[in-house]
């Protein structure tokens, strides 16, 4: 019977360790982090990209944001951003502002809080961010952004967003 079980061990150590990867795996602040993580990667705009790449920005977006996003722009932004937007709205702006930049870069994102009760997510992060236009100094710096995400049929949605800059 001793012998027998031996053999059984190491399978036993793997479904144990397989089973606390999975749970950690999809935990919801690690599942958020992926989430988030894979929006900013969509978002990036490389100065190699092509500009059928470029166009397709907006829409490829639009995937994580929910059907409207509250936006809270710092004082120093332009005066004319809305409260809020629809998701396709933000497709096509985010679009024109791919075609026409030479870059968009979201780097290193620093996750500081994510709370989670129910289906409402609150997160801040540290993130910095290049943008490079073609007639204006480029917009770059550490920005401080909140978000607030919700969970309709199983996929986390963007539902707001602020954001303010610091310092390096």
């Amino acid at each position: 019977m001793l012998i027998n079980m031996k053999k059984f061990l190491p399978a036993l150590g793997f479904l144990i360790l397989a089973g606390l990867f999975l749970g950690w795996w999809f935990q919801p602040a690690n599942v958020l982090k992926r989430r988030i993580g894979s929006l900013f990667h969509t978002a990036e705009v490389p100065v190699t990209m092509s500009d059928l790449a470029r166009s397709s920005r907006g829409p490829n977006v639009a995937d994580y944001l929910a059907e409207r996003v509250q936006v809270g722009a710092p004082d120093q932004v332009d005066n004319r951003i809305r409260d809020s937007y629809h998701r396709d709205d933000i497709a096509g702006i985010y679009s024109a502002v791919a075609r026409s930049c030479s870059q968009i870069s979201l780097e290193k994102p620093e996750f500081e809080s994510i709370e989670i009760a129910g289906t409402t997510a609150k997160i801040r992060l540290r993130i910095d961010i290049i943008v490079e236009l073609p007639s204006r100094r480029p917009i770059d710096g550490i920005q401080i952004m909140d978000m607030t995400w919700e969970k309709s049929e199983n996929d986390w949605r963007l539902s707001s967003i602020s954001w303010t800059e610091t310092s390096r």
